[in-house]
C-alpha cells in the first residue's frame, strides 16, 4: 500500500480530521538518518504528526516544526507542505545506550516552535513549554494552545527486522474542533483515541481499509453524527530542497568576507554538507564568487 493522506470531516460532529499511512516516507528518512529503534520511533511518530497538521495548512503554505528537549534527545525537526511533501532531521540519531528512561530521554520542559510560511514569507510562528515526554502529545498541545483550537493526534509506529526496510507501518489520525463543535462530544472522542483497541485498528495493514474502521470507532454512539465527507487525498513523500539557487544563495551569502577571502585564496571548490538529505554538494570558487556578487 502506499502512502497517502486523506482529509475530510464528521459532519453533525464538526470535527475535522487528517488520516495518513506514511510507511514508506518514514523508512526512507530512518535509513537516511540512521536511526536506532528509539529514535526511529520518536522520530518516525513526528513524522506522521507534522504530515497530518500540514496538509490542513492552505494550499503553498509549509509548517516548520522544532521540538527542543533538555534531555539526551535534542532536537527533532520536521519541515512539511500542504502537499505532504517533507524533510526532517533527528539529533541524535542513537539514543538506546544513552538514555534508559524518558526523563532521560526528554529532560525536564521542552519547547515547541512552529513557523508557518508561504513562498518563503513568514505568516505567523509560535512557541510553546511542553513537558509530556511524548514529542506527539506535546504537538497536539502545542497546537490547542498556540491556535486555541482543540487537537488530538494519535500516531503509532511498528517495526521489522529488515534492516533494508525496518519501519513495518507508520500511521496516524488527527482531529482538530471546528466552530460549533461540542466540546463534550470532542472529549469522549479523543478518549477513544486513547484505548489500546482504538490503537489496534491503525495497526492493521495488509491492504485493509484501515480508515473505515477508525472513522466507524470514533462516531459509534455519537448520535449527532449525519456522515463522513471525505476531501481530497494527497501522497506524503519526502522531498529536499538543498540543491536549489536559492538555498545556495543563503549558504553561501552567509559566509564572513574573510572567509570568503580564505576560500578564493586556495581556490578549492567549497563543500557544503545537508542535514536534512546528508547529500554533499561541491561549489567551485567560480560558482561562489557568482552568488557572492548577485
Amino acid at each position: 500500500m502506499n502512502d497517502v493522506c486523506v482529509k475530510g470531516r464528521l459532519d453533525g460532529l464538526e470535527i475535522a480530521f487528517a488520516f495518513a499511512d506514511t510507511t514508506e516516507v518514514v523508512n526512507k528518512l530512518v535509513l537516511i538518518h540512521d536511526c536506532d529503534p528509539v529514535a526511529a520511533h520518536l522520530f518516525g511518530r513526528c513524522i506522521t504528526a507534522s504530515v497530518l497538521r500540514a496538509s490542513l495548512l492552505p494550499d503553498g503554505q509549509r509548517l516548520n516544526i522544532n521540538w527542543q528537549y533538555p534531555g539526551e534527545l535534542k532536537a527533532i525537526v520536521i519541515d512539511a507542505g500542504h502537499d505532504a511533501s517533507l524533510r526532517g532531521i533527528i539529533s541524535p540519531s542513537y539514543l538506546h545506550n544513552i538514555a534508559q528512561s524518558q526523563d532521560e530521554i526528554f529532560g525536564d520542559i521542552g519547547e515547541i516552535k512552529t513557523v508557518v510560511m508561504d513562498k518563503g514569507k513568514v505568516l505567523r510562528s509560535s512557541v510553546t513549554p511542553v513537558s509530556l515526554h511524548d514529542p506527539v502529545n506535546d504537538f497536539a498541545y502545542h497546537f490547542s494552545i498556540s491556535d486555541q483550537i482543540e487537537t488530538s493526534i494519535k500516531a503509532l509506529i511498528g517495526f521489522t527486522p529488515d534492516e533494508k526496510n525496518p519501519v513495518a507501518l507508520s500511521n496516524g489520525i488527527m482531529i482538530q474542533a471546528l466552530p460549533n463543535c461540542d466540546l463534550n462530544i470532542f472529549e469522549n472522542i479523543r478518549k477513544k483515541m486513547e484505548k489500546d483497541s482504538f490503537a489496534n485498528l491503525l495497526k492493521v495493514k495488509d491492504g485493509k481499509n484501515i480508515l473505515e474502521d477508525v472513522i466507524d470507532e470514533l462516531i459509534r454512539d455519537e448520535n449527532d453524527y449525519h456522515s463522513c465527507i471525505i476531501g481530497s487525498k494527497i501522497s506524503p513523500k519526502f522531498i529536499c530542497n538543498c540543491s536549489s539557487e536559492e538555498k545556495f544563495s543563503i549558504v553561501l551569502k552567509s559566509i564572513s568576507i574573510p572567509e570568503r577571502m580564505e576560500i578564493v585564496k586556495e581556490n578549492n571548490p567549497l563543500k557544503i554538507n545537508c542535514e536534512f538529505c546528508k547529500k554533499t554538494h561541491e561549489v567551485t570558487v567560480k560558482e561562489c564568487i557568482k552568488y557572492w556578487n548577485n
